[in-house]
């Protein structure tokens, strides 16, 4: 924008007391939103402890506690019987190699 454009927009608007008096309030209300989100920020109450999560519904947290507190014991319990139950692992260290030399002619 050169500054002749400038100057005309300037003295256009600063002629208008309608649009002086608009930019006012626009600037006032931005104020008085920020003040407000200010007053609620600092008006938190932080020496209250938050609610742990079996408070807000402590009949569903005990009941659904019990259920999956049995679910863990019994998937426990399968994964024990399945690992003391299993085979040995073999371990084959040389079959690749046995392998190779048999492939050879």
């Amino acid at each position: 924008m050169h500054s002749a454009e400038r100057a005309t927009i300037m003295r256009a608007m600063s002629g208008s007391p309608l649009s002086t008096a608009a930019v006012a309030m626009k600037c006032g209300a931005v104020l008085a939103i920020l003040t407000l989100l200010a007053v609620v920020g600092s008006s938190g109450d932080d020496s209250v402890a938050p609610l742990p999560p079996d408070a807000v519904h402590p009949a569903a947290a005990t009941a659904t506690g019990g259920v999956s507190a049995a679910h863990r014991r019994q998937v426990f319990e399968e994964r024990r019987t399945r690992r003391d139950t299993a085979p040995p692992p073999s371990v084959v260290l040389d079959a690749p190699a046995e392998r190779t030399a048999s492939a050879a002619p």
